[in-house]
């Protein structure tokens, strides 16, 4: 499975990768011309502090919330990179996040990626925002995985993600050449993005 790894500037990496469990179940599924079901997106912490994941993952290592896929695209440049979303509702919060991971109907941990520190706030906060979480998975194989989408979650606009991918590759270009540094994200309840090489953090005003 390819991996995307970025150094930014303070020398932390960020990446997705497909666990170990995950790399099993679609390469049975492959076999027994099935597929691999797709369900949950679950964030947490990182256990309070910055890691980059490994394959032999199995959870989360300070999961915070969990909810429905929102919405899954297929990179039109790139057929096997998924990119799936999920929208953490305003009232949810009180945390940073710091790492995302994708789980099937049985509850496996299928792919997990690291991202920049992103506050989560509440309500009681003074802020009001969901937090759309955008992950980007290359498999091998994209045909043996399927993506259960609830449509009754409201993720962000087409056109507004659109905007707020522009920004990010324009913050990670700029983060390359030295300009900026990582870890720019606050939680403030406007549009804007963080950069983690494979997955974007993007926050919606409400």
């Amino acid at each position: 499975m390819k991996e995307t790894v970025v150094a930014t500037r303070d020398s932390r990496k960020y990446k997705t990768i497909v666990t170990d469990l995950g790399k099993e179940k679609i390469a049975s599924a492959t076999i027994e011309g099935a597929k691999v079901n797709m369900v949950t997106v679950v964030v947490g912490d990182g256990g309070g502090t910055y890691y980059i994941p490994t394959a032999d993952m199995t959870e989360l290592r300070g999961e915070r919330w969990r909810g429905n896929i929102a919405q899954k695209r297929v990179n039109p440049d790139s057929p096997n990179m998924i990119e799936i979303r999920a929208v953490i509702p305003r009232d949810v919060g009180g945390f940073t996040v710091r790492e995302v991971g994708v789980l099937d109907d049985k509850g496996d941990l299928i792919a997990v990626c690291n991202t920049p520190d992103t506050e989560k706030a509440v309500i009681l906060e003074g802020i009001a925002a969901t937090l759309t979480i955008v992950m980007r998975i290359v498999f091998t194989d994209s045909a043996m995985v399927e993506f259960v989408v609830d449509p009754t979650v409201d993720p962000v606009p087409r056109e507004e993600f659109d905007e707020l991918q522009e920004a990010h590759h324009k913050l990670l270009r700029e983060i390359m050449q030295g300009e900026v540094t990582a870890n720019l994200a606050t939680n403030t309840g406007e549009a804007i993005t963080t950069q983690d090489g494979t997955a974007i953090v993007a926050v919606k005003k409400i």
